[in-house]
């Protein structure tokens, strides 16, 4: 229920998986360790596995930077990241370094990359490396990030190399919505090279990609 509220009703989205780890952190025994061997045949539904727990905090830092909750974004990321990383849940870790490094870049957008950001993004890089993640979809999402550091330091060049290898990860993943935001940061980038001819040309294509996904959110940014 809260994954549906992240962009129409945030307070409420973050007061759901409020609960839901205010519900765990006072019963811990009740959290299933992702590795945890049981042979009962107790029904599950009292439970909460770890990786919905992980899950709650990537969720909640998500629904806080839409309210421009930044601060406590980044903790409840961070709480995610660690609990992913205890528990060896490698896509949720790789998925919440993502939602970390997006959210500084949103709050430092001004002030170029920072060494910390730098070292996150090393870091989300490694883990994509691994083979249980060769077919995430991050692997796209990831590319991007590191385009858009690139346009913050002005190394536009590096940004374009970086930019067609996230379009090659795209068309091998497949996937409307990464060919999108690919296309859509192409926009970007052009933008930010004084060459609006083919900006537009980028956004044109994203909203082709995007048409038939039913995001309007992200169909009205391109427009």
């Amino acid at each position: 229920q809260a994954q549906t509220l992240v962009l129409t009703d945030p307070a409420r989205c973050v007061q759901i998986a409020t609960a839901f780890l205010e519900r765990t952190a006072s019963n811990p025994k009740q959290i299933i360790s992702n590795r945890q061997e049981y042979g009962y045949r107790e029904p599950m539904l009292n439970y909460g596995s770890a990786t919905q727990t992980t899950g709650a905090y990537l969720l909640k830092g998500e629904c806080l930077q839409q309210l421009g909750q930044f601060k406590p974004a980044q903790e409840s990321f961070a709480k995610g990241i660690a609990m992913a990383e205890k528990e060896q849940q490698f896509e949720l870790h790789a998925h919440g370094l993502y939602l970390q490094i997006r959210s500084q870049t949103l709050q430092l957008h001004a002030h170029g990359a920072g060494a910390a950001q730098l070292d996150k993004l090393d870091k989300l890089d490694k883990l994509l490396a691994s083979p249980p993640l060769k077919e995430s979809q991050l692997q796209v999402y990831a590319r991007l990030l590191h385009v858009n550091a690139s346009m913050e330091e002005r190394q536009f060049d590096l940004a374009k190399r970086q930019l067609a290898e996230a379009r090659q990860w795209a068309e091998q993943a497949k996937n409307p919505l990464a060919r999108a935001w690919t296309s859509a940061v192409g926009g970007d980038l052009y933008q930010a090279l004084g060459q609006p001819q083919l900006a537009l040309g980028e956004y044109i294509d994203a909203q082709q990609q995007a048409r038939d996904l039913q995001d309007p959110l992200f169909l009205g940014l391109l427009s």
